[in-house]
């Protein structure tokens, strides 16, 4: 069975239905799903998930604060549960996962966040990950034995 990680973006482009890449999200998690897909992420991605879904409410003048957002981040965390995504962190030893981050830092010159998701499913034999994220996607993460699923 194929597997993925998902990357924070995409869940924020699933969650807000109002965002112009809602759509597009939506095709990319059905075709997921339809391809039998087991599909991933991890403590990170849900923080970015819940950082950037406040940040778009509060600029919309809909919160203003973290408990204001309290149904969003329950309602996600709901539906993430529902769904059967799994969530992951770096396997042990947890050092060598660091320690990847950081050559992917180097080699990549991605942002330490990207860094972690990357060696958080390769350290879980996930070999690819779904983003809209061009820093991701147009790294050689083939040379790392990883592909990028872009929408």
């Amino acid at each position: 069975m194929k597997s993925a990680y998902l990357d924070a973006n995409f869940l924020v482009y699933l969650f807000i239905p109002n965002h112009r890449f809602h759509a597009e999200a939506m095709k990319t998690y059905a075709s997921l799903k339809i391809n039998k897909y087991k599909l991933f992420l991890s403590p990170l991605t849900i923080d970015e998930l819940w950082w950037a879904v406040f940040n778009e409410m509060k600029n919309q003048g809909q919160v203003t604060s973290y408990t204001n957002s309290f149904p969003f981040i329950k309602k996600s965390w709901d539906s993430i549960k529902k769904s059967k995504i799994k969530l992951i962190q770096i396997k042990r030893p947890i050092d060598d996962g660091v320690e990847n981050a950081i050559s992917y830092i180097n080699q990549f010159n991605l942002h330490p966040r990207d860094s972690f998701h990357l060696a958080c499913a390769l350290s879980q034999n996930i070999t690819e990950i779904v983003t809209k994220d061009s820093d991701i996607s147009n790294t050689d993460l083939g040379s790392i034995g990883m592909q990028a699923i872009t929408f």
